[in-house]
């Protein structure tokens, strides 16, 4: 393992970001947008251009791993989270396991494993930081967050809607914590008559009772004997919503329009976020033949061939809001479909910030200068998780374009991941 700011990698890399950053604070402009009331609702319609001109972010880097080979092993990291202590805890979702690393990146330990006894969970979704110190994670079905303590001792389960979803198969999709409240995204299956029916809801639990709170909800029919997928309605889906330390929840309202929800801890619309004017993009041939791959070997269980025939009905561009980043001190950072598209040389990722209120502040740039891009980037608190290549940590200049859009799963390389600092 390779603790970050003490290497000369890390701070060769810090150093070239910082002193080519931006500070940002330029004088703001007006604001050009109007404010309407619909049904009650406050509406931020948002101009084409924001406040501020773009603000370039720099990250500083704490540690590395995965570059030793006497470091962990990760299969496919979709989490983390970040404990009152600064630990960092990482979900690996292919190895079914939870990795705990110190604030300067010593390995702690595991916590649980794969299975459906005590302390197991199967096919994870989440990994969350829950009250008095205990870490969950998100197990889809039967719906549940396994409970640990600090140091791996099973904790217990906690159930989540099996009281008001009865009869077919209840699944959680994604969970998240948000203030004292838990916040989970289900899908119900049941059959009415002669339909199939597909209930998917955003749901906050109550800390004491479990009972749900509903702040989105959408129905969908379908004939039974038919094997459809589609994404043509993904809109408060995995991906399209996330919460604020304060308890607030931001969804995204619709799969191919800037329209984003914010909703009290209470379930109440507080106010709707638009920015007009911006299409989503076009998937390409080869994106959607990828994409249809993708979902045939998770349909069959992560087998690549079998015999099950799957109708696809996938929407010809891509959802418009792919990611919602709730910052403290009021900011939402949003990233969307046409932020990974001409990045500026030495970014590595383009945000929309908007304020407290729903103004389009500016564009945020997140610079890295190693020599490869990172396949991914999740964000915790105030951390950046980098998961990428190992020339990610090569200092160098910034990363070619054709090193835009790779993944792990292309290039079948070791994942290194890093853990940094966002820089305000």
């Amino acid at each position: 393992m390779h603790l970050g700011s003490g290497t000369p990698i890390a701070a060769a890399l810090f150093l070239a970001t910082l002193g080519s950053a931006v500070a940002g604070t330029a004088p703001a402009g007006p604001w050009a947008g109007t404010m309407v009331t619909r049904d009650g609702v406050p509406h931020v319609e948002n101009p084409e251009t924001p406040i501020q001109p773009p603000r370039e972010v720099s990250l500083e880097p704490l540690w590395n791993v995965g570059t030793d080979p006497e470091d962990e092993i990760f299969g496919r990291l979709t989490g983390a989270a970040v404990d009152g202590h600064g630990n960092v805890y990482l979900l690996d979702e292919q190895l079914e396991s939870v990795c705990a690393f110190s604030p300067s990146g010593e390995f702690l330990g595991s916590l649980g494993r794969s299975g459906e006894g005590p302390g197991e969970f199967r096919q994870p979704v989440a990994i969350l930081m829950l009250r008095n110190g205990l870490v969950g994670v998100a197990s889809p079905y039967p719906p549940k967050i396994v409970r640990y303590e600090a140091d791996g001792t099973p904790a217990g389960d906690l159930g989540i809607g099996a009281a008001e979803f009865e009869g077919g198969r209840l699944m959680l999709e994604s969970a998240a914590v948000s203030g004292p409240h838990l916040v989970a995204l289900l899908r119900h299956h049941r059959r009415e008559e002669e339909k199939r029916v597909q209930v998917t809801a955003l749901v906050g639990v109550g800390a004491e009772d479990g009972a749900l709170t509903t702040f989105l909800s959408r129905r969908e029919e379908r004939t039974p004997g038919t094997r459809q997928v589609t994404d043509r309605d993904v809109s408060f889906d995995r991906g399209g919503w996330s919460r604020a330390p304060d308890g607030r929840v931001f969804a995204r309202l619709q799969r191919d329009a800037y329209e984003i929800g914010v909703f009290a801890p209470d379930g109440t619309l507080e106010r709707v976020i638009h920015r007009p004017g911006i299409a989503p993009l076009q998937r390409t041939p080869d994106e959607m033949a990828k994409l249809e791959a993708r979902v045939q070997i998770q349909q069959r269980g992560g087998r690549r061939r079998g015999p099950r025939q799957i109708e696809f009905d996938f929407a010809p561009t891509h959802p418009m809001i792919l990611r919602l980043h709730p910052r403290s001190g009021g900011q939402l950072w949003v990233r969307t479909c046409r932020h990974d598209r001409e990045l500026p040389s030495g970014v590595i990722e383009r945000l929309d910030a908007f304020d407290g209120e729903g103004r389009l502040l500016q564009e945020i740039h997140i610079r890295w200068h190693g020599q490869r891009r990172p396949w991914q980037i999740l964000y915790t608190g105030e951390l950046a998780i980098l998961l990428g290549p190992e020339g990610m940590l090569e200092p160098g200049g910034d990363a070619p374009p054709e090193d835009e859009g790779a993944s792990s799963e292309d290039d079948e390389e070791i994942v290194v991941v890093l853990c940094c600092r966002v820089q305000s």
